[in-house]
C-alpha cells in the first residue's frame, strides 16, 4: 500500500479508510493501466519498427520487380521493332520479286505476241505464194487446156477439110 500509518491509521474513521482504499486502489489500477499501455505501445513500437522494415523490403522488391518489368519490356520493344523491320524487308523483297515476275510476264507477252505477228507474217507469205502459185498452176492449167483446145480445134479443122 501507498500509505502506510500503523497505528494511526486505525485511529483513522473508517469512510476516511475507504476513501483512501479507495484512492489507492485507483493509484493501484492506474498503475497496471500506465504499465499494460506503456507494454502496448512499446509493442506498436515493435510493430511499427517490424512493418517499416517489411515495407522497406516490400518497396526494395518491388523496385527490382518494376526494373526487371522495364528492362523485359525495353527487350521486348526491341523484339518488336526488329521483327516489324523484318517483316517490311521481307515484304519488300516479295514486292520487288512481284515486279520482277510481272515485269517477266509483260516481256514474254511481249515476246509472245512478236512470235505470232512473225508467225502470222510466215503464214500469211506462205498463203500469199500458195495464192500465186495457185494462180500460176491456174494459168498453166489454162494455157495447157486452151493448147489442147487449140490441137483438138486444129485437128478438127485439118480433118474436116
Amino acid at each position: 500500500m501507498l500509505f502506510e500509518f500503523g497505528e494511526q491509521w486505525e485511529n483513522v474513521p473508517e469512510t476516511v479508510r475507504s476513501g483512501f482504499a479507495t484512492v489507492q486502489d485507483a493509484i493501484n489500477l492506474l498503475d497496471k493501466k500506465t504499465k499494460i499501455l506503456a507494454l502496448e505501445l512499446r509493442n506498436r513500437e515493435d510493430e511499427n519498427a517490424m512493418l517499416k522494415h517489411k515495407i522497406e523490403e516490400l518497396s526494395e522488391e518491388n523496385d527490382l520487380k518494376l526494373n526487371h518489368a522495364v528492362s523485359s519490356l525495353t527487350t521486348l520493344i526491341s523484339h518488336v521493332q526488329n521483327s516489324v523491320m523484318l517483316q517490311k524487308q521481307t515484304t519488300d523483297s516479295l514486292v520487288d520479286i512481284i515486279h520482277q515476275m510481272e515485269d517477266r510476264i509483260d516481256a514474254e507477252k511481249v515476246s509472245h505476241i512478236e512470235f505470232e505477228r512473225v508467225n502470222n507474217e510466215k503464214s500469211d507469205k506462205e498463203w500469199v505464194q500458195n495464192q500465186l502459185k495457185l494462180k500460176s498452176d491456174e494459168n498453166k492449167v489454162k494455157q495447157e487446156l486452151g493448147e489442147k483446145a487449140s490441137k483438138q480445134e486444129f485437128e478438127q479443122q485439118d480433118d474436116g477439110s
